[in-house]
């Protein structure tokens, strides 16, 4: 009697060089869950030792005597002391400034009566002063720093001369060149040498304080002659 027999095909499937791994997802839980107790524990710690060490900065704070707002009054009263210190400092200097009078180098006017109300410039050491008249009491002052001065020019005829000066206002479009017409022409052209003699000497930051006036105006007209023209 022949028996036949029969393989399972279900356990056929599953051999030794087959093996199906069957993932436990009740286990992947269990295992993120251990995780995320690890990690509040470590957060747990980390806590505990930050408020462990504030604990630890108060006493010690305490026990030092230092005082959170005594030390604001403190750094308060020491900016109120610098500011009347900064006070003081520039309360001196407009003092010292107000003491020393401004020093004129040379006044040149326009010649009367082709000028019927004569304009007057006068040059100091750091700044040219012109006077307009064109009626009887009145004027129109104008003070020009020489440092805000790019150009001063003179443009002269048979008898006369008229100086042009040009200030950093006429780059910036807010004013025009001031104009000084029938000056004498060695007037003019002394005035245009001191001014530019001036320029550079402000320019190099020079101290003129200590040069007498004479001396000074020797000095800044010779720096200031173009190509050796002299007055």
């Amino acid at each position: 009697m022949n028996y036949t027999s029969f393989q399972n095909p279900v356990r056929k499937r599953f051999t030794s060089k087959e093996q199906i791994v069957i993932k436990n997802p009740i286990g992947k839980m269990v295992s993120a869950g251990q995780k995320n107790d690890k990690s509040s524990l470590k957060t747990d710690k980390l806590q505990s030792l930050t408020s462990i060490n504030a604990d630890i900065i108060e006493s010690e704070a305490s026990k030092l005597g230092i005082d959170r707002e005594s030390t604001k009054k403190e750094a308060l009263k020491e900016a109120l002391k610098e500011d009347a210190k900064k006070e003081a400092t520039a309360r001196e200097t407009v003092k010292e400034l107000m003491q020393v009078e401004p020093r004129s180098l040379f006044v040149a006017k326009s010649v009367f009566p082709f000028d019927l109300f004569p304009d007057k410039l006068s040059i100091e050491e750091t700044r040219v002063n012109i006077v307009n008249r064109q009626f009887f009491f009145t004027r129109h002052i104008t003070s020009i720093g020489i440092d805000n001065i790019i150009d001063v020019s003179v443009q002269t005829s048979i008898f006369f001369a008229t100086l042009h000066i040009t200030s950093k206002m006429y780059v910036q479009n807010v004013v025009e060149p001031f104009e000084i017409d029938f000056l004498k022409k060695n007037d003019a052209i002394k005035a245009r040498n001191i001014i530019e003699g001036l320029r550079i000497i402000i320019s190099k930051q020079v101290d003129t304080t200590k040069i007498s006036i004479n001396e000074l105006v020797k000095e800044v007209e010779e720096l200031g002659k173009p190509n050796g023209i002299s007055a």
